[in-house]
């Protein structure tokens, strides 16, 4: 995944949660409940152009931008 990648994920959980992620590195954990999930599932598909897999969206999926951005990634 890109640097561009994790700011997009970035600036999108920050739309979706209303805090601030700025200072947030890539392992940090985000803390987002199953509301910001699901409501971030439907900001990514349209930021990144692409259907997300609800299956594989894992509650570990969304624990760092990190692990946000290799699931983003990994659907094709």
């Amino acid at each position: 995944m890109t640097a561009d990648t994790i700011e997009t994920i970035r600036e999108a959980v920050s739309r979706v949660t209303g805090r601030d992620f700025a200072g947030i590195g890539p392992q940090d954990p985000l803390n987002l409940d199953s509301i910001n999930r699901i409501t971030l599932i439907v900001e990514l598909e349209h930021l990144f152009q692409k259907a997300l897999d609800t299956d594989q969206a894992t509650p570990e999926a969304f624990d760092t931008l990190a692990s946000l951005g290799a699931f983003v990634d990994s659907q094709g």
